[in-house]
């Protein structure tokens, strides 16, 4: 749970500071926060309204403000070196996967076509066979940070051959099995 305090200011129609108005705070979701006077206290997940009014007096007339609590987990955001990578049966690449806001956060990463690429938990890409395959990289969350992942496309190739014959033919050869 988060603790806190709302910082309440009050001007006049002129935007002249108020001073030692009495305020009221009304909370309308108890099972979200805890509020007492302008301390609060996260309790659960949730949404909840606390309205600030100042009731008037003999020189100001009444007004308030509504302020909404949005209680859940923080976002995080997954950062890799490329979300779009080409690269050579055989080759190695390292994605550098890693969370901002998470210190040492576990990430859980997978490939849906692990014939034509896999991907270890390191962030890791080896390249199998010539394909294109999604990588899933994910962070699955914790007390204080909501989950998330990123994907990364692969496109794997296969390594191209250049041969020049007297200076006049060209042959580009694609695979390795040759006779």
């Amino acid at each position: 749970s988060e603790s806190g305090n709302l910082y309440v200011s009050t001007y006049d129609y002129r935007n002249k500071s108020v001073s030692g108005p009495s305020l009221t705070y009304i909370n309308n979701n108890e099972s979200v926060i805890n509020l007492a006077g302008n301390s609060f206290r996260t309790l659960n997940e949730g949404l909840a309204n606390v309205t600030v009014s100042f009731a008037g007096n003999y020189k100001y007339e009444p007004c308030s403000r509504d302020v909404t609590f949005n209680v859940g987990k923080k976002p995080v955001t997954i950062t890799v070196d490329t979300e779009e990578l080409e690269i050579y049966v055989g080759q190695h690449h390292f994605l550098g996967p890693w969370v901002h806001e998470v210190s040492g956060a576990l990430l859980n990463c997978s490939s849906n076509d692990t014939s034509v690429a896999t991907v270890t938990e390191q962030g890791e890409v080896i390249a199998i066979s010539r394909g294109i395959a999604n990588l899933r990289i994910r962070f699955d969350g914790n007390d204080k940070y909501r989950p998330t992942e990123k994907y990364v496309i692969v496109n794997v190739i296969d390594f191209a051959t250049h041969i020049e014959v007297d200076g006049e033919m060209e042959l580009n050869i694609t695979d390795f099995d040759l006779i």
